[in-house]
């Protein structure tokens, strides 16, 4: 039986990891290959959900965004 994904959990756990190589080492740091080491998956998954790096690092700015903004609600 095929593995059920939740496609916006692993987007999530993407991003995550982006933001993590990011604060690490900066912009540059943020690498295809760099985020998939930091998320444990292969480069391969993150073109799949992403397709580019500046689309990877949209939807990473987007989630900033969206948890500053929950963090800015709950104050």
């Amino acid at each position: 039986m095929p593995r059920l994904v939740d496609h916006e959990q692993r987007r999530r756990e993407i991003t995550t990891a982006a933001r993590k190589v990011i604060a690490a080492g900066g912009l540059d740091a943020a690498t295809f290959q760099a985020v998939a080491a930091e998320a444990g998956i292969s480069v391969r998954l993150i073109q799949y959900y992403f397709g580019t790096k500046r689309d990877l690092m949209l939807a990473t700015h987007l989630a900033v965004v969206e948890d500053w903004g929950k963090g800015f609600a709950g104050a």
